[in-house]
């Protein structure tokens, strides 16, 4: 398994400012580092937080620094400076009572990588530049390093000490399965078939334009083949999986201002026909529609739906539909609420049997029985993206367990809208793409499926990566800890939804990945496909 060479040396740029030894100044400085401006033809606002985040933790790593929390330069700044004069970083500097601030802008052309910096002294006044180029993303982890070196090299007239070069380590990966060798250059993924079985098959369709965001499948017309329900933000795609692909059947467009953020396939009226649940967004409201398969078509059968939506199942009790409110400024909030259709409307029929803790959405839970205390677990992808167990304490939910390492990922965030003028821009919410449970083993206890994508520019390091630069699925089993059953081979890009499903029909189970490619790039079209793997466990 390969991880990006950003990637890696992000992760060792972090590793080494543990090991750099602190370096004496004659006396204490109080440093803050201010919002930088991003320069760029595309939406590159993530480097913002990672930018400061960095020189903060390469600065501080001096034990004689005192830097300046980003909380308190926040609301030194407030929301109204877009780009920060040598004159309001004055002004700035005598709020936080700090000895230099540090400012400048970062430009992104291409391949073409500039940061323009400054360093204020409040003592005497005085501006000094700094200025650096390079190629490439990876290059902005070193001029965000040089300059760090230099800034300590100016407060304290010491110059920074060099950082060390240290060698990435060798990654041995023990496969978890093979199965044969797949078309177009793919290798092994997942499993190896038992004896007499057929060998998994791989199924990579044609790439569509564009940014598919999420995926169902059902048999609506009960032909026996299921159709994929695929959303964009603007349309729902109907298509089947063919010889060539993707067929496509038919496409349903939004109105301009609605976009769509989940999709689901559920019989909630129990008449034998699934229908189609499309989750959207107008003007930071949900209003979701109903798709069935009517006269011989795919007809929209129900607009308005006034939640967000998906289904879910809880222990061995029957599957429903749940749905939750959305609001600006709070997100997905408000309890969960059992929902069913009936005739053309969707109707509440009462409060959802498990109760969630605060700021956890409709799109960050599950709840089944997966460690050993016999009673219901409730697992979480927090906001960071840790995966979380919780217990239930009484009435209420206590956490029980945190993951070291991060899961989920998602390009899909719900941009809040407001037309007033000066109305401040409130930070998006992420709409977190499915986990789930089964017993794929039948040995009687549900394992966690779960995807995990990898963040191309700065990773996990940004608060709200804006791409990926591949994906994998996980099976996990409980013992006592998170053990791992299985696990995907890497797949090149964003795997934006996943889903475990026998579309053909032949007996045999598949994991169905959308894959979205390109997320990483600066500039180009992105293209969405399906990704189809044979599972023979």
């Amino acid at each position: 398994m390969k991880k990006s060479s950003f990637g890696i040396k992000l992760s060792l740029l972090f590793l080494v400012l543990l090991l750099i030894p602190s370096y004496g100044w004659s006396e204490t400085s109080k440093i803050a580092v201010l919002p930088w401006k991003v320069n760029s033809a595309e939406n590159m606002d993530f480097v913002k937080n990672a930018m400061s985040d960095m020189l903060t933790s390469r600065i501080g790593a001096t034990q004689t620094v005192e830097m300046v929390t980003a909380d308190a330069v926040k609301g030194a700044v407030g929301e109204k400076a877009s780009e920060i004069s040598d004159s309001l970083a004055a002004s700035i500097a005598k709020k936080l009572r700090a000895d230099y601030v540090i400012y400048g802008s970062i430009t992104i052309f291409g391949n073409s990588v500039s940061l323009d910096a400054k360093v204020l002294g409040t003592k005497d006044g005085k501006v000094t530049p700094f200025y650096s180029k390079s190629q490439g993303m990876d290059s902005i982890i070193g001029l965000t390093e040089k300059l760090a070196s230099d800034v300590v090299g100016l407060t304290s007239g010491i110059a920074a000490p060099a950082v060390p070069v240290v060698a990435a380590p060798a990654q041995v990966i023990t496969p978890v399965a093979v199965v044969a060798p797949a078309p177009q250059g793919e290798d092994g993924f997942i499993v190896t078939p038992k004896e007499g079985e057929k060998k998994p098959v791989l199924l990579r369709t044609k790439p569509v334009k564009g940014m598919l965001k999420a995926v169902a499948a059902a048999d609506l017309n009960k032909d026996n083949v299921k159709e994929l329900f695929l959303i964009s933000d603007s349309s729902l795609i109907i298509a089947k999986l063919g010889a060539n692909g993707l067929d496509i059947i038919k496409e349903i467009k939004n109105e301009t201002g609605i976009v769509n953020i989940a999709v689901a396939a559920f019989d909630s009226d129990n008449d034998g026909a699934q229908e189609i649940y499309v989750s959207k967004i107008n003007d930071n409201k949900p209003l979701g529609s109903v798709i069935e398969f009517r006269n011989n078509d795919y007809q929209t059968t129900i607009n308005g739906v006034e939640w967000a939506v998906r289904t879910i199942q809880v222990g061995k009790n029957e599957p429903v539909l749940i749905g939750q409110s959305f609001r600006k400024g709070d997100g997905f909030y408000g309890p969960i609420r059992v929902l069913k259709k009936e005739g053309n409307k969707v109707v509440d029929k009462g409060a959802f049997e498990i109760t969630l803790p605060r700021k956890v959405g409709i799109y960050s839970f599950d709840v089944f029985k997966f460690t050993d205390n016999g009673e219901i677990d409730l697992l979480v992808l927090d906001d960071r993206n840790y995966l979380k167990i919780y217990k239930k304490d009484k009435n209420s939910w206590e956490q029980d367990w945190k993951s070291h390492d991060f899961f989920g990922g998602t390009l899909n965030n719900i941009f809040f809208t407001d037309e007033r003028p000066g109305a401040t821009e409130a930070e998006p919410v992420a709409v977190e793409g499915r986990f789930f449970h089964a017993d794929l083993d039948n040995d009687g206890k549900a394992e966690l499926i779960i995807k995990k994508n990898t963040p191309g520019g700065f990773g996990r390091h940004a608060e709200r990566p804006s791409s990926f630069t591949n994906g994998e699925v996980y099976s996990f089993f409980w013992d006592g800890a998170l053990m791992e059953n299985w696990k995907t081979k890497q797949v090149g890009g964003y795997m934006a939804d996943f889903f475990i499903d026998d579309l053909n029909n032949d007996g045999a189970p598949e994991i169905n990945m959308l894959v979205v490619e390109g997320t990483e790039k600066l500039f180009g079209d992105l293209k969405s496909y399906i990704l189809s793997y044979k599972i023979a466990l």
